[in-house]
């Protein structure tokens, strides 16, 4: 694996040593996620016109991720981590409370629903 935000050595120690844990296996010491977002330059990347695009422009939402995990500083044992988040998407369909009861009452119709949602994101 490589990534053009770790230097190789770092990100080869970075995963042994998480990996580890996750297996109960880390023998080192903790964990020790450090990162300092904003450290490093990183260009910066125009917000689209609508608040909409925010969470739709699969294009500024790639380019905005770059940016920050680019800009990041990773210390210890952290890695570049995106989390795409697809906005109020679901809980804006379906309220919050409703969509915990969904949840818990229907859990296969939401994860159904969440993998349609997830497939907007792919790029082909």
């Amino acid at each position: 694996m490589k990534t053009v935000w770790i230097e190789e050595k770092q990100l080869s120690r970075t995963l042994d040593r998480n990996e580890a844990f996750w297996s109960g296996e880390l023998e080192d010491g903790p964990l020790m996620w450090i990162t300092v977002p904003g450290a490093k330059p990183s260009p910066s990347v125009p917000e689209p016109a609508s608040e909409d695009e925010l969470w739709t422009n699969v294009d500024y939402v790639m380019a905005a991720t770059d940016r920050t995990l680019g800009g990041t500083h990773y210390a210890g044992d952290a890695l570049p981590v995106f989390c795409p988040w697809l906005g109020p998407a679901l809980s804006a369909i379906r309220h919050p409370e409703n969509l915990a009861m969904d949840l818990l009452n229907h859990p296969d119709a939401i994860h159904r629903a969440m993998r349609q949602m997830t497939d907007l994101w792919k790029v082909d």
